[in-house]
């Protein structure tokens, strides 16, 4: 099932829509994927006020089913801890001032208050050893990949014919959100959009 995020409010689909109603209580988990899509695409504080306006007034009209405030409050909490430890598992831009360039990554986890540890890829299993972009890196040069679909994703592309260079990549799904990216073991470069030529495979 495939969420969408458009305009000044969250639209669904009425299958993604339906999923979320099947699911009863708990959609903490949910709301927090949509919160953390918002903020990597720098619009956070759209999507509070918007949960925040359906914990005060309902979700009626909003065609996002019905959610209750303890759910919204959850996610609420639970982004603010997210951003306190480092934004754990985002997609990101790292600035280096050392080399003075900058280099897509994956946060993986927060070594102290003044320094995150960056991949070159996100953890999964099955993948190996993932190499280190920086052990140590300054918070402040790590800025969101602002690439949409990471924790909400987009429906699928139009199938194409696929090329040679494409048959390098391997697709790997994000395990929470259901997200696609792909893996060039050769190139060691992760992407979060299909690859040139690139067609879904069976």
């Amino acid at each position: 099932h495939r969420y969408s995020i458009s305009g000044s409010a969250i639209a669904m689909t009425s299958a993604a829509a339906g999923y979320m109603d099947s699911r009863g209580a708990g959609r903490a988990p949910e709301l927090l994927h949509f919160l953390k899509e918002y903020h990597v695409r720098g619009r956070e504080a759209e999507c509070i006020q918007l949960f925040q306006d359906i914990s005060r007034h309902g979700a009626a009209g909003r065609g996002i089913g019905d959610l209750v405030s303890s759910d919204i409050d959850a996610a609420l909490m639970a982004f603010s801890e997210w951003k306190d430890q480092g934004r754990l598992g985002m997609p990101a831009i790292y600035v280096s001032e050392t080399h003075k360039r900058t280099m897509t990554c994956f946060v993986a986890k927060k070594v102290r208050a003044d320094a995150l540890e960056l991949l070159k890829a996100p953890v999964v299993p099955g993948m190996g050893q993932v190499k280190i972009v920086h052990p140590e890196a300054n918070p402040a040069a790590v800025h969101p990949l602002a690439e949409s679909g990471w924790y909400v994703p987009e429906p699928p592309p139009e199938v194409q014919e696929e090329d040679s260079a494409a048959q390098e990549w391997e697709e790997y799904v994000h395990p929470e959100t259901g997200a696609s990216w792909w893996w060039n073991s050769r190139t060691e470069e992760a992407l979060l959009s299909p690859p040139p030529g690139w067609t879904q495979r069976a």
